[in-house]
């Protein structure tokens, strides 16, 4: 619930930004879902396709394995009747050959009818696949075939070759079998041994088992699947009135009903059209194809193998796949709003950190100039007590010398005389040492005014280097010495700065102060100022014997709140504002180097003539 309030209490401070953000990401998440929409449409599609191929090879190769054995069987059957026509009897070569077609159609009931044909056409020997088994028709039953397409054409075969026809309807008596029983013949001729035809085998196969292998695989890819033959009619239509229109003529052929699809096909062996009714797949296919693998010579027609992916179908895995694009859209706008409205939340959660920590950091930077400046304080009282105090001594000696000796009421106004007897070097004396030292409490007041004055303001001057390291030095020679320490100043007068000797001052009085509190375990250590100048560029060095600085520590002694004396009440602010000092209002850099034998050194880099900036340090 808080997050939830928290996302809402976003929305209504924020709304502008956020909306701002979302309009400048909609145009990139539009992007992602057109091009996904079209990846998926076209992958779908592609792969839809490669089903159709896959479809299309699986069916021919259905094909082309059930007509294999029964070309074999065939061959065999017909080399051994035409060998027992050469050596035995014709009656027992007959005898022989009703054997083996009745054990072929027990073992396959694929075999709706295996005849031997003579020469003239007339059945001589038929066994036909009934209900209950194979049975052997009667002489009496048998019929004249020698009008039938197929028995013309094999007879026009020579040795070795064999004959397959197109796919038809079963006739009996020269009329369509009902119900209907779609058949693809094989045969094969016949020869004695002086050359002469003895007509020819040939058995009827079940078509009607290969279709329904066919309907299988294309239930399995769920994909349209056709059977056209040479004239463009159908084999097996689209609907089960379509199949058969070239024997049943009920139904307009594939050439009529989709012209363009049929010439695509009509000019090509395989391929693939979009167009009326989807998008189709195409493969030319003859059982001719089993010779070139096993040497038979086959005779065969062509048919075309067709598979349908049908608009609708089409349409269906677009709209899939623009209801996957939505859902992205959808999905990719929530996830960014989210994300963005996250992102304002912390951004201005971190700005308010921010304006805290600058606000917290600015108390502190005055609190340290107010500690300066109490250091200044502390040490200009020191300083003026000596002075004055000398004028208060001297002044008090003075008066005592002006009074009369004890007992004798008249005063130097009464008697002018008495003053004459004074020892006037004496009180000339006391009046100039009163004066040097007024002078003194002068010099002082003026000195902490102008460092007062320096360290609230960032405006750029020349300056002589000593004099602000010389102020400095009084500064924190009372704190030095109160810890029996000395500080040793070597900066020779002459260095002039363009800059701004408040923060300079201030730096130096940090580096020292941290030296005082952290550099020296025991009295006795020395501390100094040293510096130098080139073309451009003055150096400043702060140094001291002391104890230095560990390797963990040295590396974040300018981070900020950092210190190593958080139970003596330090803030760990002071050099990070010295950092800060430098490298902005003094345009310079700070570093420190240390050593346990030979105490901690800080070298300040500022150019002898800054450019005028807008300082980024504030009180």
């Amino acid at each position: 619930m808080r997050r939830i309030a928290a996302l809402l209490l976003t929305l209504h401070n924020h709304r502008r930004e956020i909306e701002k953000k979302l309009i400048l990401w909609m145009p990139l998440i539009l992007l992602a879902c057109v091009l996904l929409f079209f990846f998926r449409s076209e992958g779908a599609l592609q792969e839809s396709q490669r089903d159709q191929l896959a479809l299309i090879s699986s069916a021919s190769s259905l094909l082309s394995q059930g007509i294999f054995e029964s070309i074999r069987e065939l061959s065999v059957m017909s080399a051994e009747f035409e060998k027992g026509l050469a050596n035995i009897p014709t009656a027992i070569a007959i005898a022989q050959l009703q054997k083996q077609f009745f054990s072929a159609a027990e073992l396959n009931n694929q075999y709706l009818q295996l005849r031997w044909i003579d020469a003239n056409g007339k059945e001589r020997l038929r066994i036909d696949q009934g209900q209950t088994g194979p049975r052997i028709i009667a002489a009496t039953n048998l019929q004249d075939k020698s009008d039938r397409y197929y028995f013309q054409n094999c007879m026009e075969l020579v040795r070795g070759e064999t004959y397959i026809s197109p796919w038809d309807l079963n006739q009996e008596h020269g009329k369509i079998q009902v119900p209907y029983s779609p058949v693809i013949r094989i045969g094969q001729p016949l020869f004695r041994a002086d050359g002469i035809r003895a007509g020819i085998l040939i058995i009827n196969l079940d078509a009607g088992n290969l279709i329904r292998g066919l309907d299988a695989l294309a239930r399995d890819w769920d994909l349209g699947f056709f059977l056209v033959d040479e004239e463009g009619e159908w084999i097996k239509g689209e609907k089960e009135r379509d199949s058969w229109s070239g024997d049943l003529d009920r139904a307009e052929p594939i050439s009529e009903r989709y012209p363009d699809l049929w010439e695509a096909i009509a000019s090509e062996g395989a391929g693939e059209f979009t167009g009326e009714g989807g998008h189709w797949v195409f493969s030319r296919f003859s059982f001719r194809i089993i010779g070139l693998s096993t040497n038979w010579k086959i005779q065969s027609p062509s048919w075309w193998l067709i598979s349908r992916l049908q608009t609708l179908t089409i349409l269906g895995l677009h709209g899939q796949s623009f209801l996957e694009a939505l859902a992205l859209l959808i999905l990719g706008w929530i996830t960014v709003f989210l994300i963005i409205v996250r992102q304002v939340a912390e951004q201005h959660e971190k700005k308010e950190l921010e304006a805290s920590l600058r606000n917290t950091r600015s108390r502190l930077i005055r609190a340290e100039r107010l500690s300066s400046i109490g250091l200044l304080m502390a040490g200009l009282s020191h300083e003026l007590n000596t002075p004055i105090g000398a004028a208060q001594l001297m002044t008090s000696s003075l008066m005592s010398e002006l009074q009369p000796p004890e007992g004798n009421t008249a005063t130097s106004k009464d008697n002018p005389v008495l003053l004459e007897d004074r020892t006037l070097e004496r009180i000339v004396e006391g009046l100039n040492l009163v004066s040097d030292c007024l002078e003194r409490v002068a010099e002082l007041v003026r000195t902490f005014k102008k460092m007062s004055v320096d360290r609230e303001s960032m405006e750029l001057r020349w300056f002589d280097l000593a004099e602000i390291v010389g102020d400095v030095a009084r500064i924190m020679d009372r704190a030095v010495r109160e810890k029996d320490h000395r500080l040793e100043v070597d900066v020779k007068p002459g260095i002039k700065i363009y800059g701004a000797p408040g923060p300079l001052s201030q730096v130096l009085q940090i580096l020292l102060s941290n030296a005082l509190e952290h550099a020296f375990p025991l009295p006795g250590g020395s501390l100094s100022i040293k510096a130098a100048s080139s073309d451009r560029t003055c150096y400043i060095s702060v140094s001291d014997n002391g104890s230095g600085i560990d390797p963990d520590t040295i590396t974040r002694v300018f981070d900020p709140f950092y210190t190593t004396g958080r139970g003596k009440g330090h803030t760990g602010i002071g050099l990070s504002i010295a950092q800060e000092l430098v490298n902005s209002a003094l345009q310079g850099q700070i570093n420190v180097r240390s050593s346990r034998k030979g105490g901690t050194r800080f070298r300040i880099a500022i150019p002898l003539k800054a450019q005028p900036i807008k300082s980024s340090i504030s009180g």
